[in-house]
């Protein structure tokens, strides 16, 4: 019994390491987006947020459907409908983060950025493993 929860402790800490990788992938080219519009275009910081949330979102969502959870599922519909479902709630934690740091603490907005998504991780990867690539779900 032990050494089954052993392989399952190692595999739980794989998947999560996979998820970081994939996420550092996602995540720079969210700050990366961020940091153009925001910082270099002036552009408004929560429409630079979304913008880059939404580029962010989509390599994420692919590289953690084939890499992280090894995910088989054919309803791609219905998965990425939950996958919309688990980023929109994301995402308004995101926003409500991102706010209380730029409006509250007055940080920097890419301090503010990379802050954000440091404390949020987390949350993001067990929402994805329970209800995104959850294979009771979908």
């Amino acid at each position: 019994m032990r050494r089954i929860r052993k392989i399952y402790e190692r595999g739980v800490q794989i998947k999560f390491l996979r998820y970081l990788l994939v996420g550092g992938v996602a995540t720079l080219a969210d700050w990366i987006s961020f940091y153009l519009l925001a910082i270099t275009l002036g552009v408004y910081y929560q429409i630079s947020l979304l913008t880059s949330f939404s580029v962010g979102a989509i390599i994420n969502y692919s590289f953690n459907k084939i890499f992280t959870f090894k995910c088989k599922s054919k309803k791609i519909f219905k998965q990425f409908l939950l996958y919309i479902l688990v980023l929109a709630m994301y995402l308004v934690v995101t926003i409500f983060v991102m706010f209380i740091f730029v409006n509250l603490f007055s940080l920097e907005k890419m301090t503010s950025r990379i802050l954000t998504t440091i404390t949020t991780v987390f949350i993001h990867y067990l929402l994805h493993k329970n209800i995104t690539f959850n294979k009771k779900i979908v």
